[in-house]
């Protein structure tokens, strides 16, 4: 079964010619996003430089155990959910995929879900890609729904799903719904936890590019 794979900034605008070495990239575009007072992009940037030196790990989700994994009701402290990686993407299949939707009359899907540690483990980052681009003037960048899954002792995840809000999500380009968005959060959730055992699942890592 073919997967979908996430396009980081740096690679959208490696396309174009702005093919700058890790480090320096990441470098200039964190500057900028600072500079422009953006923490979305900030904290997206961050987690694909991050998602980069773990050798951009992943897990494949086969279509057959997302609904399991999305209606699980996690009535469990949100601290016990822990990345096994500072970043990780979930990379859903392009084919029989249920996290669909239609969007102004046009089918869309839940193509990538990309997780990364913020705020010393007091959260975790959540950018949801639908395979929509904008461009920036320069290059066709990927633009993601975003959100933050808080993690507090004595704080439920349940609770935290339902704190998503939709004030936390972007409001350009394609308008993923609130309650997909929350399936969303919540399979990365059960799969942090299945993380737990290794004879259940295990991160894979992309291979040199």
């Amino acid at each position: 079964m073919d997967f979908h794979t996430y396009t980081t900034t740096r690679e959208a605008c490696s396309k174009v010619g702005l093919d700058d070495a890790p480090d320096a990239f990441y470098q200039t575009a964190l500057a900028d996003a600072l500079a422009i007072q953006s923490a979305q992009f900030f904290f997206q940037l961050n987690n694909e430089r991050d998602w980069e030196k773990a050798r951009r790990p992943y897990y494949n989700v086969w279509p057959s155990i997302v609904p399991m994994l999305t209606r699980l009701n996690l009535d469990l402290d949100s601290a016990l959910i822990q990345l096994p990686l500072p970043a990780l993407c979930v990379r859903l299949p392009k084919q029989s995929n249920p996290m669909t939707f239609d969007w102004r009359g046009q089918p869309c899907q839940i193509q990538c879900i990309m997780m990364g540690d913020m705020g010393d483990g007091k959260a975790i980052s959540v950018l949801i890609d639908v395979g929509e681009v904008m461009n920036n003037g320069l290059a066709d960048v990927p633009i993601y729904t975003y959100c933050n899954f808080r993690r507090q002792d004595g704080l439920t995840v349940e609770q935290s799903l339902a704190g998503l809000g939709k004030d936390a999500f972007s409001d350009i380009g394609v308008q993923v719904p609130s309650e997909l968005v929350t399936d969303c959060v919540r399979l990365c959730c059960s799969l942090c936890l299945l993380d737990n055992d290794p004879s259940v699942i295990e991160p894979d890592v992309q291979g040199p590019g």
